[in-house]
């Protein structure tokens, strides 16, 4: 019986710090790794799209009659393109209103500018702004 007094009278040696993360910690820990989470699938979208868009103008630019095509082929070209990849957001007339066509010493320079606009909250709004400038073949047919 005196030995068992004895070993319960024993304690661990206590440390003043303790090792590892508090349940607040943790808590607030898990809470920005979710805002994090949350605002990159919110903006996720507009890299997407950007993407998107600069393949669409690469794959225009490369077609063999890229450089006689006028605005309203190249429209429609782009138009087909980013309905093929899933780019909802921009219609017919968007692609018109932000393409801009000039012709240069070897072929055409092909430009689109528009702005990209997500909603992150209610109030929150994120605008990219998209600006891209390719030249056609050199090659007229």
């Amino acid at each position: 019986m005196k030995k068992n007094k004895i070993r319960r009278e024993k304690k661990l040696p206590s440390t003043d710090m303790e090792k590892g993360l508090g349940l607040i910690s943790l808590v607030l820990l898990m809470a920005f790794i979710l805002a994090g989470v949350s605002l990159g699938l919110k903006i996720f979208p507009i890299i997407s799209e950007k993407s998107k868009m600069d393949m669409a103008l690469e794959y225009v630019s490369k077609s063999p009659s890229s450089a006689s095509m006028s605005i309203q082929a190249i429209a429609s070209a782009l138009e087909k393109h980013l309905n093929v990849n899933y780019v909802t957001s921009l219609k017919r007339k968007d692609i018109l209103k932000a393409l801009s066509v000039k012709n240069v010493k070897n072929g055409k320079e092909i430009s689109f500018k528009y702005k990209i606009e997500r909603d992150i909250l209610e109030k929150w709004v994120v605008i990219y702004k998209y600006e891209n400038s390719v030249l056609t073949n050199q090659n007229v047919q």
